[in-house]
This record gives C-alpha cells, sequence and structure tokens, in this order.
C-alpha cells in the first residue's frame, strides 16, 4: 500500500483520535454524509462509487461481512474485496436507520439517483461534492484542522491501520489492492473472521 508521504498529501488523511471526534458528532448529529463517511473509512476506505451499489447479500448473513468488486478496478481485474462488519458498523447502520434486508442496496439514497453509466457519473460527482462541502463544515466546527473529504476516509483508513500494526496484506486486502511483491501468489488470503479483530481496532 501507499502511505501519504508529502507535504501536500500528509493533509488528506485523520489520525484516530480525529476519527473518535468525527465518531462523536455522528453519534451526536446523526449527519449522513458523516456517516458515509465513516462507512468509508471502517470499511478499508470504500469509494463512493462502490457504496452507491453496494447491496446486503448473502455473505453479509453467513459470513459477517461485504463483498463487491471496485468499480476503479474491475475492468482489469476479477478481484473481490472482502470487508468484515464490526460493531462500529452495526452502530453506524442501527444510527443511520438502516436495517440489512438481503438484496438491498444498503444506502438506497446513494443508488436511488441514478438509472444508467451517464446518470451515474453524474449522481457519483454531485454526491461527492454534497458530502465533501458538509464534511469540511463538521470538521471546522469539531476543531479538526485538517480539510476533510470522502477521499480522506481511504487515506486514514491506510495510515491509521498501519500505525495500529494491521498487516499490511489484511490492510490491501479490505483496501481492495491486489497483492504486491514476487511471492504474492503463495500467500493465502484472510477470513472474514481473521480481518474482523483487527478491523475492531479503527476507533
Amino acid at each position: 500500500i501507499t502511505i501519504p508521504q508529502s507535504d501536500k498529501r500528509d493533509e488528506n488523511y485523520l489520525s484516530k483520535t480525529d476519527m473518535q471526534t468525527l465518531w462523536a458528532c455522528f453519534k451526536e448529529g446523526k449527519n449522513k454524509h458523516l456517516g458515509w463517511f465513516l462507512f468509508s473509512y471502517l470499511h478499508g476506505g470504500m469509494n463512493i462509487a462502490d457504496m452507491m451499489s453496494l447491496r446486503f447479500t448473502d455473505f453479509l448473513f453467513q459470513e459477517g461481512g461485504f463483498v463487491y468488486q471496485r468499480s476503479k478496478t474491475k475492468a482489469k481485474n476479477h478481484f473481490k474485496v472482502c470487508v468484515p462488519a464490526t460493531t462500529w458498523t452495526q452502530e453506524l447502520l442501527d444510527t443511520m436507520g438502516i436495517k440489512p434486508v438481503k438484496g438491498e442496496l444498503v444506502f438506497k439514497e446513494m443508488g436511488g439517483l441514478c438509472s444508467n453509466d451517464k446518470g451515474y457519473t453524474i449522481a457519483k460527482a454531485k454526491l461527492s461534492n454534497c458530502a465533501n462541502i458538509t464534511l469540511k463544515t463538521i470538521g471546522k466546527k469539531a476543531g479538526i484542522e485538517k480539510s476533510i473529504s470522502m477521499t480522506t476516509a481511504r487515506h486514514s483508513f491506510a495510515t491509521i491501520a498501519t500505525k495500529e500494526r494491521i498487516p499490511y496484506t489484511l490492510i490491501e486486502n479490505v483496501m481492495g489492492h491486489a497483492l504486491s511483491g514476487v511471492s504474492s501468489h503463495y500467500i493465502g488470503g484472510f477470513t472474514i473472521d481473521e480481518m474482523r479483530p483487527d478491523m475492531e481496532k479503527l476507533l
């Protein structure tokens, strides 16, 4: 994985304390945009395009997690991303009033905005812009100095997970990165149950 290095990219991630502050704000205000941001962070930095089409599948009820293909890379490979649902997932969905129903979109409001590829692209940009404006306002009110956007969730996940000493291969798995390195094809993946204890460390 790539951890932000330069001064410019350094602004793209938050600390665990910042994330805990935002979680407290979310629990108090139940803001949907902040809920989307936290869901992204808690699930490997899932991007908004994938959240728009994310569904509750048998995988959640049988294995306790989410499975999907990243929209950004699905044309290149068939790698499926598996991310465990944690106690944070359940609390977040409960706070947002979302009840898991097999086959339904996790975020109906997102997915209901488009019916074709062009509409999908426009909706994705619109959702990102609206969320980013709200996140910046919430961040300032919460006393967080860094500017926050939906992309910040992905950088924050990678950075905090690394600082929490979560194995790189697990981080790559849940971020949807193909394993790197010459011997990567010899490394077995993690089960959802093996991932969950580490993913619980994020807040």
